[in-house]
Order: C-alpha cells, then sequence, then structure tokens
C-alpha cells in the first residue's frame, strides 16, 4: 500500500464498551486503515509522571 494512511485511536472505558464497539465499526465502515484501542490506562489517583533526564 502505498500513500497515507488514516486511522483512530480509541481511549477505551469498560462502562462505554458498546460505544467503543460502535465507533470501532464505524471507522471500519468509513474505510479507516486501522483502529487502535489503548491497552491500559493512566491510574487517576496516581498520574503519569516524566522522567528527569
Amino acid at each position: 500500500m502505498s500513500g497515507p494512511r488514516f486511522g483512530v485511536f480509541l481511549s477505551p472505558h469498560v462502562e462505554e464498551l458498546p460505544q467503543l464497539t460502535e465507533k470501532a465499526q464505524a471507522a471500519e465502515s468509513a474505510g479507516f486503515d486501522y483502529v487502535s484501542i489503548q491497552d491500559h490506562q493512566a491510574s487517576r489517583a496516581r498520574p503519569h509522571r516524566r522522567r528527569r533526564p
């Protein structure tokens, strides 16, 4: 495949599973090349910290 490829990145929450599935199916129907789903979430109680150089 040549040329640019387009996709969608979805960030799931358990309570939104039906909506996540609907969005992934809509992206596929629209001809997107890929659907990427975040496989983990940062804890809200302990946000991500950047490493110092």
